[in-house]
């Protein structure tokens, strides 16, 4: 099956980035759905780098099998555009989509707990207090949270503590070093990072402004450059394993998966799209 892939970062407005600490207290407080919030956002179409509107991109979302729908992971209007989006694609959920989530790890139960809260036998909290390891507060994404008893989620990324021992192997000697049931979270044909592909120059950049961030925070230094740049791409190889594994499985053709990630796994057609 040829795959239809669309990558989007929503871009919220000038004028809306300003009110946005009082209208996020507003609205998480409210826990209500926001809608036709796309209405006052900028979307950005990556495949032509134009922005494009409303109505040409509900007309795009309803051929896709795959949308990246990128997000500042703190930024509580991109998680409004997803979950929007996300009724989009499903078509108020008569379409059959699912929804990747790189907030949850795949290796230590949190797929059990999604699914549960899929089925209706478990509560959003109860979902939060079981699997939302997530550095981030979960009342930001409760819009795309709130999606998952009517579109099933799945769990794409590793526990952080995992990755990272599987990262620094990585980093002092290759991808041969790590142990058969570590290789397992990547593709077939192993650990790459694309050097040579359609806009690897801007996307080494972006990834490298991320890690000058971590740096003025304090959370890394010089030395951890090579570890952290090796770190986005582990994240983007096993996320990609996870999103092949649901398009290889049975009646892949009528599937289609909204993918939520932060940016530094989508810009410019690179990281996990490569």
């Amino acid at each position: 099956m040829e795959m239809k892939i669309f990558l989007i970062l929503a871009a919220i407005a000038i004028s809306l980035v300003f009110q946005s600490c009082a209208l996020r207290e507003k609205s998480v407080k409210n826990e209500k759905q926001t809608e036709n919030f796309l209405e006052k956002t900028e979307i950005f179409d990556f495949r032509t780098g134009k922005i494009i509107s409303i109505g040409e991109y509900k007309k795009i979302l309803n051929g896709q099998n795959a949308v990246y729908i990128l997000e500042k992971h703190d930024e509580f209007f991109h998680h409004l555009s997803q979950a929007e989006t996300i009724e989009l694609m499903g078509d108020g959920g008569k379409r059959k989509i699912a929804i990747g989530f790189e907030m949850f790890n795949k290796e230590d139960l949190s797929q059990k707990w999604l699914d549960k809260y899929n089925r209706g036998e478990i509560n959003k909290e109860e979902l939060i207090k079981n699997a939302w390891r997530w550095g981030f507060d979960h009342k930001i994404y409760d819009q795309i949270l709130s999606a998952i008893p009517k579109y099933p989620a799945l769990a794409l990324n590793i526990d952080f503590k995992f990755r990272k021992g599987i990262t620094a192997k990585i980093a002092a000697n290759g991808f041969e070093s790590l142990l058969p049931e570590e290789k397992i979270f990547f593709p077939p044909d192993g650990f790459k990072i694309p050097c040579d592909k359609g806009g690897a120059e801007n996307y080494h950049r972006a990834i490298m402004g991320g890690f000058e961030a971590m740096k003025q925070i304090g959370i890394m230094s010089d030395k951890d450059e090579e570890r952290f740049h090796i770190g986005q791409w582990t994240m983007n190889e096993i996320m990609a394993r996870s999103i092949l594994e649901y398009f290889g499985s049975g009646g892949s053709e009528s599937r289609a998966m909204a993918i939520i990630v932060g940016s530094l796994h989508g810009l410019y057609n690179n990281g996990i799209l490569s």
